[in-house]
């Protein structure tokens, strides 16, 4: 399995944007990892849908001015089994 990861610090920047889809024609990785992306995940899926058509995505949200994580991977070669949240 090949996985990329990058502190990428700040997602929001089409120069950033542009290089992640570069990144990603580069190397080819089944699963990609940002952190500290200070984005919500509701920014990082649409631009990560963008970058890399067809993957599948998941991110947490930034808190402040720090953090934020997004873990993409293709769905053709990798199987994650996401937990379901259980509310009581």
């Amino acid at each position: 399995m090949k996985l990329t990861s990058w502190n990428i610090r700040g997602l929001n920047g089409p120069l950033k944007v542009r290089t992640i889809k570069n990144l990603i024609q580069m190397e080819k990785p089944q699963v990609f990892f940002l952190q500290e992306t200070k984005c919500t995940s509701q920014t990082v899926g649409p631009i990560l849908s963008k970058t890399w058509p067809g993957c599948h995505s998941v991110a947490v949200d930034a808190s402040g001015g720090s953090g934020s994580l997004a873990i993409a991977w293709d769905p053709k070669a990798v199987s994650i089994m996401m937990p379901t949240l259980l509310t009581i």
